[in-house]
């Protein structure tokens, strides 16, 4: 089962999706994140200073202000899957 190094996973609360919250305390700035993947293509759904929401391969993901990341998936294999490629694309 994939997993991602850094980061622990559960399931939420409505079993809808799957958490991806950093071992280590975060704070980023959203803003140029935001814009780094729209240049690349990434549909934007929502923004604010303390979560950006885009459109990854039809999936939505919710990228929080301390790092954690919340992928609508109801599969973790697939959460994880996605979880990876955004972290790749924010880097």
């Amino acid at each position: 089962m994939p997993t991602i190094d850094g980061f622990i996973c559960k399931a939420c609360r409505t079993r809808a999706a799957f958490e991806f919250i950093p071992n280590q305390g975060k704070k980023l700035e959203l803003e140029p994140i935001k814009d780094s993947l729209a240049d690349q293509g990434i549909q934007i759904e929502a923004f604010t200073p303390f979560v950006l929401v885009f459109k990854l391969n039809g999936v939505a993901v919710s990228l929080f202000q301390n790092g954690k990341l919340l992928v609508k998936e109801k599969q973790k294999d697939s959460a994880t899957k996605t979880a990876k490629k955004a972290l790749e694309l924010i880097k």
